[in-house]
């Protein structure tokens, strides 16, 4: 599984049609590439988390450690992945006073 995680579904997606745009929203096959895809992430992020696709909600004790995570994990993981993080979705706030 490993194998196709690092080089066969990156290779694969290197050559669609649909590079950089993304797969349409509400198509099944968005879910499994999200969930293969991003495992890798999942299993580096040790903090309590939510992903829907490719949106990660994220639980942290304090302001610093979304900061942190972000950096340490989340950016380097991403660069490796060869995807980009959308900045103006990012958002960061007390769960219980800011609308998600």
């Amino acid at each position: 599984m490993r194998h196709y995680l690092e080089y066969e579904i990156p290779e694969f997606l290197k050559q669609s049609p649909i590079r950089d745009k993304g797969l349409p929203l509400g198509n099944y096959l968005s879910w499994g590439l999200a969930g293969l895809y991003l495992l890798p992430l999942d299993l580096k992020i040790q903090r309590p988390f939510l992903r829907i696709q490719d949106d990660y909600l994220i639980f942290c004790k304090n302001k610093k450690e979304p900061e942190k995570i972000l950096k340490q994990i989340i950016e380097p993981k991403l660069e490796r992945l060869e995807l980009k993080l959308n900045i103006n979705k990012l958002n960061s706030g007390k769960f219980h006073q800011n609308p998600v």
